[in-house]
């Protein structure tokens, strides 16, 4: 009998899954707009197509529509330093069915429009309709997808003279303010270049490679940095073989710099390890010691605009004095002396995810 109902069970379950399993794979609903776009005169400005990607990242689909009946519009404008985007819906006749306040950065001309498509994204994306459709002249023909007889989505359901009022307030709550909500974190970049430094080995000249990631922030940027660099070794009376390892935390203001500027503060571990041939040998040539300096970088944007090509120019300062001994015969003398300032230059590609 026990058995009896299990199986009985077993069934039930198996035919209410099968009844729900078309609902919960339904995909989140869909707008589709045409887009119209105002960049700032004469100024360094996405395109039309930079801002129809920016969308489509931002929404994971493509909501420009050329059969569309409602428009979206973006707007940007600078007053003084600072930047503005303004982005609204409006029907055929001009009328506004949607309108989300401006929103401001100091950036840049390529921020602000990044900023208006999350803007769009927050106030008409998939979180703006928990449970519901989007109004008809927002909504997107059905998606080809799971309902296999399902219902098509509504088309005359709520009166089309509320539902711009319903779309305005509906996504009120979360995105009233999205250009402070933007504003803590701008994405995440991770970074890998070359760097090569003088006075930083008993080598003359060290050559390594480098390897990052920062957190992005309106005002510029905080992350961390590993550094290898081996010394290129010269002939000398007595060669010494060096490589030099670091981790650095830095942290980076951009805000009123000239666009893709930065300067930045850096505090770092370093360890030097050092090592010689026989008959010699090197006293002291490990060594553990804390440093601080600073970085100026510059990043030019390359294609994708996701995409930079960094340059640094950088001057450490030692915060402890390194001497490097060797031993001849019974004897040893200072082979080595480290300087107080390490001056370093980079280049490398940076790759920001939003």
């Amino acid at each position: 009998m026990r058995a009896v109902c299990l199986l009985v069970l077993a069934l039930v379950g198996l035919a209410v899954l099968c009844r729900t399993a078309p609902a919960q794979a339904q995909l989140p609903p869909r707008i589709a707009v045409r887009l119209e776009y105002e960049p700032i005169p004469g100024m360094d400005c996405p395109s039309a197509d930079d801002l129809h990607n920016y969308l489509m990242a931002q929404l994971g689909y493509d909501p420009i529509v050329e059969t569309a009946t409602s428009t979206l519009v973006v707007r940007l404008r600078k007053q003084g330093k600072v930047f503005e985007a303004d982005s609204f819906v409006r029907d055929a006749n001009g009328a506004d069915l949607w309108h989300e306040p401006p929103i401001h950065n100091d950036m840049d001309c390529w921020e602000i429009a990044q900023d208006a498509a999350r803007a769009v994204r927050i106030g008409l994306g998939p979180s703006a309709w928990p449970n519901r459709t989007p109004p008809v002249w927002l909504a997107a023909e059905p998606a080809p997808a799971p309902p296999p007889e399902a219902s098509p989505p509504p088309t005359a359901a709520p009166p089309p003279v509320q539902t711009p009022t319903a779309g305005r307030g509906a996504p009120s709550s979360p995105s009233r303010n999205p250009g402070m909500s933007n504003s803590i974190l701008r994405g995440v970049e991770v970074t890998a270049g070359i760097s090569g430094a003088v006075l930083a080995t008993p080598d003359k000249v060290a050559m390594g490679v480098e390897v990052g990631a920062a957190a992005r922030f309106a005002w510029g940027s905080a992350g961390f940095q590993f550094r290898g660099m081996y010394g290129l070794t010269t002939p000398e009376s007595v060669p010494i073989g060096s490589s030099l390892w670091a981790g650095m935390a830095i942290l980076c203001v951009s805000k009123a710099l000239p666009r893709g500027a930065s300067v930045c503060g850096l505090a770092a571990a370093t360890w030097l390890h050092t090592e010689i041939e026989a008959p010699y040998s090197v006293a002291h040539g490990d060594a553990l010691y804390p440093a601080a300096g600073l970085r100026v970088m510059y990043d030019a944007r390359l294609p994708g605009n996701l995409w930079f090509l960094r340059f640094e120019a950088e001057a450490t300062v030692r915060l402890r004095q390194i001497n490097i001994a060797v031993a001849e015969a019974d004897t040893y003398r200072i082979a080595w002396t480290s300087k107080p300032i390490v001056p370093t230059i980079g280049l490398g590609i940076a790759k920001v995810f939003e």
